[in-house]
């Protein structure tokens, strides 16, 4: 009875389980083992190329021939599926490429018992492949990227009148969108009605944001900055102006692609004729010399092996390798030694301003006075109140100004709201960057007529915040304070304005001093000379009288002008292209010495001049060389053109993912 029990329930059933339980765990730790090695395609590749080594390792120290296949049969499953799978195909559509030679030369070695050799062949072969697809990768992100900057959705109205947010793909062309403060604008349109001021940096590239009203286009993945505004859809989704860009770049990328596989082309010559010679090798003498068939066969499969094409694979990432790591220390990333080939080649390259020759950021560059008050302390108090670039410039100078301990200028002679002298044209008065001098170049007194025609409270506003002498008062080390502004007002698409101790004062484009009736004949002639500098101003005005200019641009890197002189040296030629109006890119163009330059250019007008460039490069036949272009960037709106140039150069610390990603160079 005890000894059934025992057999029953005792030991014997354990012992028979055991011996069961054996071959169940066996399988399940193998799959669990393979994986873990081929979790990741990186991870294969390490885990086949260390297989590789420890048998090139075995077959130096003479360990067993088994031991030594083993390991390389390893390695060529863990990183070569994917190598023969591709020879496969191209054997069987007759399109014979790289992959069928490396498929034939790997499989040719270990029959012949080469077996490190052949292991370690296909870990670098797929070592290249691996490249190439991470660079595959890059651009589709950048890609990705584009496609994220419109917004899923737009705020459409519908046909009862009310608002709702619907999929951006589902809005019609002529419906009507609503944008807030703040929002990505999901769709191309025209203005209806409201204002306010738009960053078309993304789209376009201009460094300054662009004033909004009725009648105005509006594009996909800008950013609407303080207004808010209704606009008319003009084109669908698909059909946007950022949709063509990411088209365009996706275009440009595969025009390139045909440059980049000089393997597969070399491949499609090369491998049907060594193929040919390798059958003819195991064929002919035994068939017509009474060779030894197995010898011929095994002379038939070195010679593939030898003929595989290792050291155009596998020579090309060796001997860029200190190139690209010499450019790396230099901050330069090199995307592959092909560009590095190629940047010997350069004849044309392109720039885009914005953040490239220039610093991206506006500034104050210049300023003229009118009338002795502290015209600066009233604008930089009107402006603190706005967060437009052109007021924030303002404020910036100001308060580095008076820290640095500069005071307002004297005033020029000769111009005011409604009263002008019969004097010329005064000269304009730069701004130092620093803020520590102003120089006026007016031969004309400090007095001005607009203390004559202005109202005694004009009179006793000035004196009461202190009217600047014809000299500079001396300079004082603490920061002076803004003054309080009441009944503030943002004006949109024009400026700001406020009273400061019951003096209405404005602070406003152009358009705003026009409507006003103070742009007299010399003062208009005045701003047209500074907008065709290129520079965006704005004036400081009370009820009766102009009282300043303030002029602000995107100041030019002091490096951009050496850099474009070392080009030169070096025979390259120079073109500017940017989203800014003609005037601004010729006034960029001078001071920092670039051959040309083209303005207004959205992002499909870059990808066309550059492609232009690209077409029209011919080989220099006195020298036997050929001529490549380059464009150089670092917003979005550069990356159609990056990726059609022959080398593509991104601004690395200020560039945008996509420009990054596109680029071929990482500066």
């Amino acid at each position: 009875m005890g000894t059934a029990t025992s057999s029953c329930c005792g030991s014997t059933p354990e012992a028979g389980g055991e011996d069961t339980a054996t071959p169940l765990h066996l399988p399940f730790l193998a799959a669990r083992l393979y994986a873990f090695l081929t979790a990741t395609p990186l991870r294969r590749l390490g885990n086949a190329a260390i297989l590789a080594i420890l048998s090139e390792a075995c077959h130096w120290f003479a360990y067993p021939e088994w031991l030594t296949a083993m390991l390389a049969v390893g390695a060529v499953l863990l990183c070569g599926l994917s190598t023969y799978r591709k020879g496969w195909l191209s054997i069987r559509t007759g399109t014979l490429n790289i992959n069928a030679l490396m498929s034939i030369a790997v499989t040719g070695g270990l029959l012949i018992g080469q077996w490190p050799e052949a292991s370690m062949v296909m870990v670098l072969f797929t070592l290249s492949e691996m490249i190439e697809a991470r660079s595959l990768d890059r651009a589709r992100n950048a890609i990705e990227g584009l496609m994220r900057l419109a917004p899923d959705t737009a705020t459409a109205q519908q046909s009862d009148g009310s608002w709702q947010s619907v999929p951006a793909g589902e809005v019609a062309v002529g419906t009507l969108v609503r944008v807030r403060p703040g929002e990505r604008i999901a769709l191309d349109g025209q203005v209806e009605q409201g204002a306010s001021t738009v960053d078309q940096a993304p789209i376009t590239g201009e460094s300054l944001p662009v004033e909004k009203t009725a009648g105005d286009p509006v594009f996909a993945g800008t950013i609407n900055q303080s207004g808010s505004f209704d606009f008319r859809v003009t084109a669908e989704a698909g059909d946007s102006t950022l949709a063509r860009i990411i088209e365009a770049v996706e275009a440009a990328q595969g025009q390139k692609a045909p440059t980049q596989r000089f393997v597969d082309r070399f491949a499609a010559v090369y491998t049907p004729i060594v193929l040919v010679l390798a059958i003819g090798v195991a064929l002919v003498p035994p068939s017509f010399f009474n060779g030894d068939w197995f010898g011929w066969i095994y002379k038939a499969l070195t010679l593939l092996v030898i003929a595989c094409p290792c050291a155009l694979v596998i020579s090309t990432p060796v001997t860029v390798v200190s190139g690209l790591t010499a450019a790396a220390r230099q901050g330069i990333l090199v995307k592959g030694g092909v560009h590095l080939e190629e940047g010997r080649h350069l004849k044309w390259l392109a720039l885009d301003k914005t953040g490239t020759i220039t610093h991206g950021k506006p500034v104050l560059t210049e300023m003229a006075v009118f009338l002795n008050t502290q015209v600066h302390r009233l604008a930089a108090s009107l402006a603190a109140r706005s967060d437009h670039p052109v007021s924030q410039a303002i404020v910036e100078a100001f308060r580095a100004g008076r820290q640095a301990g500069a005071w307002d200028p004297p005033a020029e002679a000769g111009l005011s709201g409604q009263s002008v002298s019969s004097s010329p044209s005064v000269a304009f008065s730069p701004f130092a960057p620093s803020g520590q001098k102003m120089m006026n170049r007016s031969a004309q007194p400090a007095a001005h007529a607009a203390h004559a025609t202005g109202p005694a409270r004009s009179a006793a506003a000035s004196q009461k915040h202190g009217a600047a002498s014809a000299s500079p008062a001396a300079p004082s080390a603490s920061p002076v304070p803004l003054f309080s502004v009441d009944a503030f007002e943002a004006l949109a698409g024009r400026g700001v304005q406020g009273r400061i101790d019951g003096v209405h004062y404005v602070l406003g484009n152009h358009r705003l001093i026009h409507e006003r009736g103070q742009c007299s004949h010399e003062l208009e002639a005045r701003l047209l000379e500074l907008e065709r500098q290129g520079r965006t101003v704005v004036v400081l005005a009370s009820e009766q009288v102009v009282m300043a200019l303030f002029a602000v641009a995107d100041t030019v890197k002091e490096s951009s002008r050496a850099a474009m002189a070392e080009l030169h040296q070096l025979g390259i030629r120079t073109l500017m292209l940017t989203g800014d109006n003609q005037h601004t890119a010729d006034a960029i163009a001078r001071e920092v010495g670039i051959d040309e330059a083209q303005g207004n250019l959205l992002p499909e007008d870059k990808l066309a001049v550059v492609d232009g460039l690209v077409r029209r490069a011919q080989p220099v036949h006195d020298a036997g060389e050929v001529s490549r272009v380059g464009m150089v960037g670092d917003g979005i709106n550069d990356t159609p053109a990056l990726a059609r140039a022959d080398i593509g150069f991104a601004m690395g610390a200020m560039g945008t993912d996509s420009a990054l990603e596109t680029a071929d160079v990482a500066l």
